[in-house]
């Protein structure tokens, strides 16, 4: 191969390899930014409101239970109270059980939180974003959450953002802004504690 030819080789070469960085570059420039985020739901704690014992348990952790289903009775003392009154636990919503600590026969002070009950009615995603995201991220954005889980899209739309910080093992701290997107999804096929990314349109 003579010194002209490998020359013209080179040249080509380059062009080409020019050519393919050009679009890998357009490709990037074009590609919406991705937040990951996690599926949030409204949660109610129970607490006796009086200090007490639990007589009897019926649900734990995990469990699935409806509105105005019993799932404990209490003996409750002190005001409010006639003696060591039997007082029925009932759940205020349709949801899940996600905590459950007490067992029968268990003590308890009127602060204690005897269940917490996750709600799918309320459900949202929600998205622990830096600083970059401020300008892009606001209420009323449109975004895609993108579910691998499930392998589903779901069209949301972000209705409310506020400043966050937290502390890094540095000793530094770490700023951005905390968003809340409520997701079309009317079959409830997200659930609490899934991880999903979040994408601009």
């Amino acid at each position: 191969m003579n010194k002209k030819r490998r020359n013209k080789l080179i040249v080509l070469f380059s062009v080409i390899a020019a050519i393919i960085l050009a679009h890998y570059i357009g490709e990037i420039s074009r590609r919406k930014p991705e937040y990951p985020g996690i599926v949030e739901a409204e949660q109610v704690k129970l607490t006796p409101g009086l200090k007490g014992t639990i007589e009897w348990v019926a649900v734990r952790e995990g469990d699935k239970v409806l509105k105005g289903e019993l799932i404990a009775t209490l003996a409750l003392e002190g005001p409010g109270s006639s003696g060591n009154a039997a007082v029925e636990i009932v759940s205020p919503v349709d949801g899940v059980v996600v905590s459950a600590p007490f067992k029968a026969g268990d003590g308890l002070s009127p602060d204690q939180t005897l269940f917490c009950i996750s709600s799918p009615e309320k459900r949202w995603v929600r998205l622990d974003l830096d600083e970059s995201a401020r300008d892009k991220v606001k209420p009323g954005t449109e975004l895609t959450i993108k579910a691998p889980e499930v392998s589903r899209d779901f069209k949301g739309e972000v209705f409310e953002t506020r400043d966050w910080k937290e502390q890094t093992s540095g000793g530094g701290e770490t700023k951005g802004i905390r968003a809340k997107v409520r997701v079309d999804d009317p079959e409830r096929i997200l659930q609490p504690g899934m991880t999903v990314m979040a994408r601009l349109p």
